[in-house]
């Protein structure tokens, strides 16, 4: 019997770090997973490998593969490859595409239909949750899929926009698939699966992780047509999406609001540096009017948005809480509380910066504005990383830019 082929992509998941540029390297210069696989230590030194890759990459071991698989098997959810139909083909354009995702529900297939993220902070006003609410229904009930975050506030009320517009949403999760994090989204995650949408993450099940947001935000952009930034703060996680949205060439939105909403000054700011300022479903939907002919409706959008426009408490608008307990894997060890993750508004020094690859770039940058591109050079890195990290670092108050996108230090 031959091998079952996601047992490879499975295999080089786990032995590579999320977001690996060795991902796109090794598919490069093999051209086929189980060659990949197969490669022998001679054959992997002829691709870009970090030390500790190429030393990982020689374990040859598919019992850990094989548990990951029957673990999604047991809790009736799916494995999805660069060799599947409904893998997402836009994904395999970014650095360091995901060999695997996970997921529960039903996927939809982004290969034909449009689609878009809509992100935000999650300390949104409720003037931010309308806005997303109805702007999400209005996409979707034009035939747009909504891909976003499930975390509280914009993310969830444009899930929640997407469901009473009775139309399709992909929820994109900072945590493996058992794991209900957040927990004070659990209903919500509920009503998608019932609602024919899914559920989707780069993060095995069963395994030890770390929440990071850049994981999942390259894949919310990375996805979708474009997105589109509803309520953001000066140093919101959303920015990270945004530089992501730039990185990747996908289509940059934003909505307005009052100058005196402090919540939403970087979108704002995107607006000023030339995201396409939206403030109705209809005018995002005819960025993409040519391209999909006769497949988005923009009357039905116009009319959701209207009766959309006094919601009758939603579930995510109300902050809904509780939901389904976690769910153990069969003979897995799963994680026993939810990873504490940075505040959607704080700052901090350096001790606080999370992936080892902002201090990298940190350690280069000087109190003189310098350009992206040379900080690239001087750290090593490629260009769309330096741009997600540099929000990072801005996030973190640890660096600035000047209007013409040169960074220092604060």
């Amino acid at each position: 019997m031959s091998m079952d082929r996601r047992l490879y992509w499975i295999w080089l998941q786990r032995h590579l770090p999320l977001g690996s540029m060795a991902t796109n390297r090794l598919l490069d210069h093999f051209s086929d997973i189980e060659a990949v696989f197969a490669a022998k230590p001679a054959a992997l030194r002829e691709v870009e490998l970090r030390p500790q890759e190429y030393l990982e990459l020689q374990d040859k071991d598919l019992t850990e593969a094989k548990g990951i698989l029957k673990a999604m098997q047991d809790i009736g959810g799916w494995v999805l490859t660069p060799e599947d139909v409904c893998y997402p083909e836009a994904l395999r354009e970014i650095d360091g595409f995901p060999a695997v995702l996970y997921g529960e529900g039903t996927m939809p297939q982004l290969n034909r239909l449009p689609s878009v993220a809509v992100v935000g902070t999650r300390y949104a006003t409720e003037e931010g949750k309308d806005n997303a609410y109805m702007l999400a229904g209005g996409l979707a009930a034009a035939g747009m899929v909504v891909v976003s975050g499930g975390a509280r506030g914009i993310d969830a009320a444009a899930h929640a926009g997407a469901l009473d517009a009775q139309g399709v949403t992909v929820l994109v999760k900072a945590a493996p698939p058992e794991v209900e994090y957040p927990q004070e989204t659990a209903a919500l995650r509920r009503h998608i699966l019932e609602a024919g949408g899914a559920i989707v993450t780069e993060y095995a099940p069963g395994k030890p992780f770390f929440c990071d947001y850049h994981v999942r935000n390259r894949l919310m952009v990375g996805m979708t047509l474009g997105t589109c930034v509803v309520e953001a703060p000066q140093r919101s996680g959303a920015l990270i999406s945004a530089n992501l949205a730039r990185a990747q060439g996908k289509d940059l939105f934003a909505v307005p609001s009052s100058i005196r909403n402090t919540k939403n000054v970087g979108s704002l700011e995107l607006i000023r540096k030339g995201a396409v300022l939206v403030t109705h479903a209809a005018e995002l939907l005819e960025e993409y009017a040519g391209r999909f002919a006769g497949m988005l409706d923009i009357d039905a959008a116009e009319k959701t948005e209207r009766a959309l426009s006094r919601p009758t408490a939603p579930l995510p608008l109300k902050g809904t809480k509780g939901g389904a307990p976690h769910r153990p894997l069969p003979k897995s060890k799963t994680a026993e509380k939810e990873p504490k993750v940075a505040d959607d508004t704080r700052t901090a020094d350096l001790p606080a910066i999370a992936s080892p690859q902002a201090q990298r770039l940190f350690a280069v940058i000087r109190r003189e504005p310098c350009p992206v591109d040379l900080l690239a050079k001087r750290a090593g890195l490629p260009i769309s990383e330096t741009l997600v990290l540099l929000t990072e670092l801005e996030l973190y108050g640890c660096v600035k830019s000047t209007a013409g996108q040169q960074y220092y230090r604060t």
